[in-house]
Formats: C-alpha cells, structure tokens, sequence
C-alpha cells in the first residue's frame, strides 16, 4: 500500500474527506472535474483512486467539519499569528501540517463550530478603519467551506513535503478558539425573502424546481453545509436551468429557513455564481432535471 493511499483511508477513518490533486505542472489543481464536491471517505472509492500512486492528496474542509488557519511567513503570517495569540490567547494543541514550501508555512486544523457561518479567506484583524471598513491580516487565511488544503505525503512544486507537525493519530481535533469564531464570524444579516422573479408566459420549471429542493438536504454547519448548500444551487442553475435570479428567489425562501445558520444574500449569490461556473457532470447538459420524474420522499 502507497504512502497517499494510507494517508487517504486515516483521514477517512476520522470522517475528513480527501480527493486527487494533480502531480504534474499547478500540484494544487484538482484531478477531479468537481474538484471539492468529489471529496469522499467511501474507502473503496479510496483504494480504487489511489491504489495507482498517480495523485498527490488534499483535503475538503466544509466536508470534513473543519476549520482551518494558514499561516504564511512570506506575507507576515508568523508575527501576525504571535500578535494575535498575545492578545488573545495561545493556539491549543491541534493537528498541525507544515507545507511544502520550505519557508515554515503552517496549517493549524481546528474543529469548525456549529451553528455558525464563518468567512473564508484573509482572517479578520478585530479592527476597523476611519470609514468603519473591517481590516485584513495580509498573511493569515481562514480555510472553511467549499475550501481545501494540499495535506502529506504531497510534494510541493519546489520539491519540499508536506508534513504533520503534530499528527491527528497524536492529538484530539480541538475546537476553534471563541476569540477566532469573533474574528471570523459573518456578520452580515441572513437574508429571509425576495420576490419571485417575472416570467414570460409559458409552463414555468420554478414550481418544479421548488418541490425539487424541498427534498435536498439543507445546510448545517460544521456538517458539510457549504458543500451541500452549493449542491442544491447547482440543482438549480444547471439541472432545472433556472436564471441566476430564480435560483437565489428559491433559495432565499424554501432553502434558507432550512438552513443553520442561515444564509446572507452575498453568500448565496456566491453560491449561484459558483454554480454556474462548474462544468456540468459528464453527459448531461442543463435541465437534466427539468423532465425527470421526482423520487419520492422515503418514509
């Protein structure tokens, strides 16, 4: 059994999905066409994948329930991590990966929190600026939803691997710091109702659509809710080939109470935009499920 193989079937053991990443040219590109939404512990689907030792490995956070801060040296990541701490409070012992990149890149892995939405990308300061803008950290990354991270025994393109600082098989996953959920935390109100957009006149896929979405599982954070929430927008977009307006307008009103926490209007146009930027799956074009009869609901 390959190194990527076993490192695969452990991080299923502990429910974190994993998928392929290229070995050649970008090694952060998916092998997969869906990327992300290909992840999967389904350990024969894992065996078949990387028995051929032709993959490096990555690892989906919204998936995987967590939550993940990167910390880059080469943009100040290191001094704004021991600023942060000094404020607030040590890091508790966690899985750590040290990147490939040779220049001390850390991975700190924390168990994401329920119930709450939490912003990917550049980690807030807890500051704002004289026009009440919130401020950035220029080295510091959030890695939650539909976010994935290159984990060992992956090689980076310079040639250093990735490696466990602090192995997950060593220690417990712990919980995101509170101080980190503030910091992260959305802000923006969830957004409840929106009126249903005009159509010319004609038989109408949005009333289909709907009864569709009533059986998509909703999204629940720290349960792989980013993942499940795009899902349903691609449901939406690609499979009943709905406006990016209709889209939202169902979502906003059938699949956001649903959901928790609930969804701001960015998030979900975000999500409606993604949707429509992924390839459709492999011999279907949009509105495969304009026609399909609906399965029924099992008891």
């Amino acid at each position: 059994m390959n190194l990527t193989l076993r490192c695969a079937l452990s991080c299923a053991k502990i429910g974190w999905y994993t998928f392929p990443i290229s070995k050649h040219g970008d090694h952060k590109k998916p092998a997969t066409k869906n990327g992300v939404l290909d992840a999967t512990i389904d350990e024969a689907l894992i065996r078949d994948i990387y028995k051929a030792d032709r993959y490096y490995l990555a690892i989906a956070t919204g998936l995987s329930g967590l939550a993940v801060v990167d910390e880059d040296p080469r943009a100040g990541g290191v001094e704004e991590r021991k600023a942060l701490t000094a404020r607030f409070g040590a890091f508790p012992l966690t899985p750590a990966v040290r990147t490939g990149r040779g220049d001390g890149g850390l991975h700190y892995y924390f168990r994401a929190p329920a119930g709450v939405t939490l912003r990917g990308g550049k980690l807030p300061t807890g500051e704002r600026d004289g026009s009440g803008r919130r401020l950035f950290h220029k080295g510091l990354d959030f890695k939650v939803g539909n976010s994935y991270l290159v984990c060992p025994p992956s090689v980076h393109e310079s040639g250093g691997v990735y490696e466990w600082v602090v192995k997950p098989s060593q220690v417990k996953l712990a919980p995101l710091p509170q101080w980190l959920v503030e910091l992260g935390r959305v802000t923006e109100e969830p957004v409840t109702q929106l009126p249903r957009p005009s159509r010319p006149p004609g038989p109408s896929p949005i009333d289909r659509a709907s009864k569709y979405l009533a059986r998509c599982e909703p999204a629940v954070q720290g349960q792989g809710g980013s993942i499940a929430c795009l899902k349903s927008a691609i449901a939406l977009v690609q499979g009943f080939d709905l406006s990016d307006d209709e889209a939202l307008y169902l979502l906003v009103n059938e699949y956001n109470p649903r959901c928790t926490p609930p969804w701001s209007l960015r998030e979900l146009q975000r999500k409606v935009r993604e949707a429509n930027r992924l390839a459709p799956a492999k011999g279907q074009a949009r509105g495969w499920l304009a026609d399909k009869p609906l399965e029924k609901r099992r008891a």
